[in-house]
């Protein structure tokens, strides 16, 4: 997954990450993991178990597209909703649940 400069305008990767967010994470002495859209969910829940926390970044992306009365949901927030759904079942599990940090877009 590409690592973009903060001031690009013009993105060419569907999926990237700014340099700015990667940065952000390191600072605090974590190493950054990008989560691709189109994880399968095993692979998904295999990278959750490794991880300490999960930080979705801002930005401007629709979540949801309505096509012909149909309502499409985007990559991104298929995943994002799997991710939510392992913080909740882990928590349940051993009553801590994987922390998450959300950055606009109504995380």
């Amino acid at each position: 997954m590409p690592v973009l400069p903060e001031k690009q305008h013009l993105f060419p990767a569907k999926e990237y990450i700014l340099d700015i967010n990667r940065h952000f994470i390191e600072l605090s002495g974590a190493t950054a993991v990008p989560i691709r859209y189109h994880t399968d969910e095993q692979t998904l829940y295999e990278m959750l178990d490794e991880l300490d926390g999960v930080y979705f970044t801002g930005g401007f992306l629709n979540l949801f597209e309505v096509s012909q009365g149909i309502t499409i949901e985007h990559p991104y927030y298929k995943t994002a909703k799997r991710i939510f759904k392992y913080s909740l079942e882990t928590k349940k599990a051993d009553g801590f649940g994987l922390p998450l940090l959300g950055i606009c877009q109504g995380f």
